[in-house]
């Protein structure tokens, strides 16, 4: 799958964050693990929603302002359900009805995220866009797409493709070009637990 190209991480986002300040291996015996450098112990949350998950009940700011300067956290990933959204970052609902959440995310909450940071906001915090997927007869799961910088255009695009490719979301609700380009690579798989199993590996 066209996929493969991309770092997925499945509830491992912490992983990647630990690792920008702390990386440890195990000794020859394998019996312990030491850090190595300065590294240093980070607080973050990996399961955060705002307006554009229907169930929640927050904006973005907020959220962001209660994790790092109410909580004190150091990281935080933001992960909306990759569903369809109907709501942007702050709760308006959006003119043209509903769109799949991975739109949302490039239209609303990267764009403000950068805003706020340019803004001088949660300078030294780490921030990431990942999304909650209804996993197919499995359980929630926490889905993160690293492709080269953050909010790049190949990240967004890999999310549209995921959330195309692995959940029963009208393909009219996409780009028919990208559409196009994603039928002759690949085939939508959303149903049973080979579906989710094909997601996880790709």
């Amino acid at each position: 799958m066209q996929l493969k190209k991309k770092t997925i991480m499945v509830l491992a986002l912490s992983l990647s964050i630990f690792s920008q300040g702390m990386i440890v291996h195990a000794k020859e015996d394998g019996a312990r693990i030491r850090p190595e450098g300065s590294g240093k112990w980070m607080t973050g949350e990996y399961h955060s929603h705002t307006y554009q998950s229907d169930d929640a009940s927050q904006s973005l700011q907020e959220l962001l302002d209660n994790g790092f300067q109410k909580y004190g956290l150091d990281w935080i990933a933001v992960s909306d359900h990759l569903r369809v959204s109907k709501r942007d970052d702050e709760g308006n609902p959006l003119a043209g009805g509903s769109i799949p959440f991975s739109m949302g995310m490039a239209q609303y909450q990267i764009p403000k995220i950068q805003q706020l940071q340019e803004a001088g906001k949660y300078k030294n915090k780490i921030i990431f866009s990942g999304f909650e997927w209804d996993m197919p007869t499995y359980e929630h799961v926490g889905i993160g797409i690293i492709s080269g910088k953050y909010g790049s255009e190949s990240s967004l695009k890999a999310a549209r493709q995921f959330e195309y490719l692995f959940t029963d979301r009208d393909e009219a609700m996409f780009n028919p070009k990208d559409v196009a380009d994603w039928n002759k690579q690949d085939s939508r798989a959303y149903t049973t637990p080979e579906d989710a199993r094909a997601a996880l590996i790709t």
